[in-house]
């Protein structure tokens, strides 16, 4: 069975159309789903944590969302930056261990937490010290510790 090219038009159509609707429908583009994995350049979003700030969350940054999408690693890579002199860069780089702390305690990106979930998290991070950006690095060191031994370990026991 042969088909016209008028005949298979309107059925490209129509297949472009509805995987263009499934892609969206994930909240996702297709052309999304083929981009290199960000984890690979660890080393290169580090360098670019601070730029292009979201100007309603200034804490985020595309680079802080790809770090905090790489966990643990790009937890890691993020420590060292909590003694930049630079506020907005320690307050970038605080942005990915908080949220890579987040979805290590069980939360999702478009969940929310649980009440139960919530009170885990806030003792959590009492225990483990909250981090102020706009403080001295140098005060803050027992804290920036604290943090480097929980990545540290969260990596080693996933080994």
């Amino acid at each position: 069975m042969q088909f016209t090219t008028k005949q298979i038009l309107p059925l490209i159509l129509m297949l472009a159309c509805l995987f263009s609707w499934v892609g969206s429908a994930r909240g996702q583009t297709l052309q999304a789903e083929i981009q290199p994995n960000p984890c690979c350049c660890l080393d290169s979003l580090v360098k670019i944590i601070d730029q292009d700030p979201d100007i309603l969350h200034l804490d985020f940054t595309p680079a802080v969302h790809d770090l905090i999408g790489c966990g643990l690693p790009g937890a890691a890579v993020c420590i060292d930056l909590l003694q930049n002199p630079d506020p907005y860069t320690r307050l970038h780089a605080w942005t990915v261990i908080r949220g890579v702390a987040r979805t290590e305690t069980g939360w999702r990106r478009g969940s929310s937490f649980t009440q139960d979930m919530t009170l885990e998290f806030n003792q959590f991070m009492e225990a483990n010290g909250e981090f102020d950006p706009d403080a001295e690095p140098a005060e803050q060191s027992g804290t920036i510790q604290r943090w480097q031994n929980w990545i540290m370990q969260r990596i080693a026991s996933q080994k």
